[in-house]
C-alpha cells in the first residue's frame, strides 16, 4: 500500500483556503518547511502522548504555561489526519505566524491542541478560532492521528 503524500494534501488544502478567503491569518503559507517526512522518533513520542490521552490525562498547567499561543485559528479536515491552521506565537518569539501543522488532539474547552510543528510534538494553548469555525469532535480527531501516526510508524 502505498502511503499518501502529505505535501500535496497540504497544498490542496492551502489553495482551497486561499479561495475560501479565511482571513489574512491563513493566506499565507510555509508548506515546504513541512515536507520533510516527520522522524520515527517524533511519531513514537506522538503516539505515547496520545496513548495518554486516551487514558484520561491531561496537559499539566506548567506544560501549557511555556506553549505557544495559537488565534485566528482553524481545523481542516482531511482525508487522513486533520490540520490545524492559525497564528502562532511561541514563548520566545515576539511576532506571531502562520502555520499549518497536523492536529493529534485538542480540546477547545480546556483551549489546547495537541499538534506535530517543526518535526516536534508540541502543545498549543488555543485562543480565539476564525469566527464560525465549526468544531470537529474531539474524538474523531485523536483517533485519525492514531491512525496516522500508526500508518506512518508501521506502514500500514
Amino acid at each position: 500500500m502505498q502511503r499518501p503524500d502529505p505535501c500535496l494534501q497540504w497544498r490542496r488544502e492551502g489553495r482551497l483556503l486561499q479561495e475560501l478567503g479565511k482571513r489574512q491569518a491563513l493566506d499565507v503559507f510555509a508548506v515546504a518547511e513541512h515536507c520533510n517526512l516527520t522522524t520515527t522518533e517524533t511519531l513514537g513520542r506522538a503516539q505515547e502522548v496520545l496513548d495518554r490521552l486516551s487514558r484520561g490525562e491531561n496537559p499539566d498547567t506548567h506544560v501549557l504555561a511555556g506553549a505557544s499561543l495559537a488565534s485566528a485559528w482553524a481545523v481542516i479536515p482531511g482525508d487522513d489526519v486533520y490540520r490545524i491552521g492559525g497564528m502562532v506565537a511561541s514563548p520566545v518569539e515576539e511576532l506571531a505566524r502562520p502555520r499549518v501543522v497536523p492536529l493529534l488532539a485538542i480540546d477547545r474547552r480546556r483551549k489546547w491542541a495537541l499538534v506535530v510543528a517543526d518535526h516536534e510534538v508540541d502543545w498549543w494553548v488555543l485562543n480565539d478560532s476564525l469566527p464560525g469555525e465549526a468544531a470537529p469532535d474531539p474524538a474523531d480527531v485523536s483517533s485519525r492521528a492514531t491512525a496516522w501516526v500508526r500508518r506512518w510508524l508501521h506502514g500500514g
